[in-house]
């Protein structure tokens, strides 16, 4: 996928040594959106029940196409899934929980691969990829 207000060089070889290069750039997106995560990446342990939030500068209307671009790996193959609900100051987040309380010591990681990927009507895109061990390589308290 090409990204917004990014440039591009292609070069193109024949079989018979033929070649040609080639260099444009994509036009600039009209909003740009980006998020914060939560728990951000110095908290080193959190509770058991503690959600994943990402929430989003602008709204998000594409929410499956986005949702299509956010991964959670843990460390011992936790199950769990993603809920959109406004955040307190009125933006969009996006909630992934467990299905059950983390287990204690359960590393999380996120890989939100968003570069390139249309939030939606006045939502603008997004131009940067982010990954983050959040929490952050943590491990989970096992108090509940």
């Amino acid at each position: 996928m090409a990204a917004p207000g990014t440039s591009y060089t292609l070069r193109a070889t024949t079989d018979q040594g033929g070649e040609a290069t080639r260099s444009f750039k994509t036009a600039p997106p009209e909003k740009v959106n980006k998020v914060t995560i939560t728990p951000g990446s110095s908290l080193k342990t959190v509770g058991v029940a503690q959600p994943l939030s990402i929430v989003f500068d602008h709204p998000v209307k594409n929410k499956a196409e986005v949702e299509k671009h956010l991964k959670v790996t843990t460390s011992n193959d936790t199950t769990g899934s993603w809920g959109w609900i406004k955040n307190y100051d009125g933006k969009d987040r996006v909630d992934w929980r467990p299905k059950e309380y983390w287990k204690s010591g359960t590393k999380v990681k996120l890989d939100a691969q968003l570069n390139g990927v249309d939030s939606g009507t006045d939502g603008g895109w997004f131009v940067r990829d982010y990954a983050q061990p959040s929490p952050s390589s943590a491990r989970t308290r096992s108090s509940r």
